[in-house]
């Protein structure tokens, strides 16, 4: 478990200093992640709805 958690810090230390030098991929995952995640709460909506109608 102690390994594990030393890998997850350099992994994120690396992503820490790779997004510093990159900042348009941290802008583009952002923006994936938040269309991912509107997207699934219309799904939800809209399941929620049909289920009330039917």
């Amino acid at each position: 478990m102690l390994s594990l958690r030393s890998w997850a810090l350099v992994g994120s230390s690396v992503m820490a200093i790779w997004t510093i030098r990159h900042p348009n991929m941290l802008v583009r995952w952002a923006k994936r992640g938040l269309g991912i995640w509107s997207a699934w709460r219309l799904v939800k909506t809209t399941l929620r709805q049909q289920q009330l109608r039917g």
